[in-house]
């Protein structure tokens, strides 16, 4: 893994969040789980649209469920998107 493409995706990925979370001291700890942040749903499907669009992937929102984490989703799109 590209550790200079990771460290860009989990900026990428802490910049979409900290729009939305309350608390935006909780993204200091990348493995935090995303449930912890306050968010509706709604929001994790807003947020996957976005990077579905910017980044020309197909993305389903499940990916915060399956990837609970900054560390782990942007670990998931450093190997399966590069």
């Amino acid at each position: 893994m590209n550790k200079e493409i990771h460290s860009k995706v989990q900026k990428y990925i802490t910049s979409k969040l900290a729009r939305l979370v309350k608390e935006p001291g909780l993204l200091a700890d990348l493995n935090a789980n995303f449930m912890d942040f306050g968010l509706e749903s709604i929001q994790f499907v807003q947020i996957a649209q976005e990077i579905e669009k910017e980044a020309k992937i197909e993305l389903f929102p499940t990916v915060f469920f399956e990837y609970p984490n900054v560390a782990e989703l942007s670990a998931y799109f450093t190997t399966e998107h590069p």
